[in-house]
């Protein structure tokens, strides 16, 4: 009897043990299937990734090109027709330099045409509006990389047909942008570029003139390519004196140089910003004051100023001749002396080509032609008057 009831008694004990195991089975079973799939779906988000980030570095790197092309094509006056075949050239080139899946990356595709987009950005929204025809309203050029069935290929998934897909499409845009329109410069760290600025002002009716044809003269002739200045020979480029006389502005002593800084610049520190343009102490400086290195919203700047320019800086006007630097433009100066004030409306670029401080007043000259530059520190202002000879960097702006 007593044999018999230990054997009933294990029997049941025994297959409660047995549907333990088959349950934790079951559920690791389960629990495996989860990870993998977890997995699967790891890998492929971060190749999905990882391509998406290839698309917006190609975008980038051909953007930046084709608005570096756009800023030469203004500065040179060119057609749109003549810009947008070197931009078009410029992001191919840059796209074809960035990989997209270990291949050359491509622009466009069978009948499309909207992958390279000369445009305008708005600086005042930071919105791009759309594409433009005309080359005085260009601001912008904006590239889409795609990688489709058509173009660049989908991007492959190695777990995706497990779920019932095999590749994923994409597109991503990218926008570089520069402009004309500087509202002023700001230097926001010591560690940052001086901003070439010459502390000289020019009028500007003398200015326009100029830029009409209907003052200077043209002695002078810069090669672009090989950075030689010839004195007596024309490239089509007029020059003026920058230096105040009474011939040349109707009044002795209209012009002359601005303080950008402390009030009342020391002749060191005029010798100092010639050299080496303005600096974060020279912003800082200034900023103590009050005022800073911007048009108000009415277009203008007041600086005060010292009307005439003093002989003591004419050995650093002359270690820069054949440089190009930036000047304030302006349309007034009230009071004369060191307590000149002037009302500064905009900044152009010049190339110094010829300086002599000393001697009759007639043979006095600091010789300056028009001269494209790019202004690291600018600030784009979309109420600024447009400059002709002076732009911002080309930036990533989307």
């Amino acid at each position: 009897m007593k044999m018999r009831i230990k054997s009933r008694r294990s029997s049941p004990v025994w297959r409660f043990g047995s549907s333990r195991r088959g349950a934790t089975v079951t559920l690791a079973a389960f629990l495996l299937a989860v990870l993998v799939g977890m997995l699967a779906f790891g890998i492929d988000i971060g190749y999905a990734t990882a391509s998406r980030s290839e698309l917006q570095r190609t975008a980038d790197s051909a953007a930046l090109a084709g608005g570096w092309q756009l800023l030469e094509g203004i500065a040179n006056a060119e057609t749109m027709s003549s810009v947008s075949t070197k931009i078009n050239n410029a992001v191919v080139n840059y796209a074809h330099e960035n990989p997209l899946g270990g291949k050359p990356a491509k622009v466009g595709g069978e009948g499309e045409t909207q992958d390279v987009t000369v445009g305008y950005f708005d600086w005042s929204t930071n919105k791009w509006t759309g594409a433009v025809s005309d080359m005085n309203t260009a601001n912008a050029v904006r590239v889409r990389i795609r990688r489709n069935e058509e173009i660049n290929g989908s991007v492959p998934l190695f777990f995706g047909p497990i779920f019932g897909r095999k590749s994923l499409d994409m597109q991503v845009n990218a926008v570089a942008a520069m402009t004309a329109r500087i509202g002023g410069f700001d230097i926001i760290s010591p560690e940052c570029e001086n901003v070439m600025l010459m502390p000289f002002a020019m009028d500007e009716p003398t200015w326009d003139a100029m830029m009409k044809g209907q003052a200077g003269n043209d002695d002078y002739s810069y090669n672009e390519l090989t950075g030689v200045l010839t004195k007596g020979k024309s490239d089509g480029v007029r020059e003026v004196n920058l230096y105040p006389d009474a011939e040349a502005t109707g009044a002795p002593g209209n012009r002359g140089t601005v303080d950008i800084g402390g009030l009342n610049n020391s002749t060191s520190d005029i010798e100092r910003q010639i050299l080496h343009g303005i600096s974060y102490d020279d912003m800082q400086a200034l900023k103590a004051t009050g005022r800073s290195l911007e048009l108000d919203s009415k277009g203008f700047l007041y600086l005060q100023g010292d009307t005439g320019i003093s002989a003591g800086v004419k050995e650093e006007v002359a270690a820069i001749v054949n440089e190009v630097r930036c000047i304030p433009i302006f349309r007034d100066v009230t009071l004369n002396g060191n307590s000149a004030e002037f009302q500064i409306i905009g900044w152009e670029g010049v190339r110094i080509l010829e300086v002599r401080l000393t001697g009759p007043m007639n043979q006095k000259r600091l010789i300056v032609q028009p001269a494209k530059m790019v202004m690291h520190g600018a600030i784009p202002s979309s109420t600024a008057r447009v400059s002709s000879f002076a732009f911002t960097p080309v930036v990533l702006v989307q």
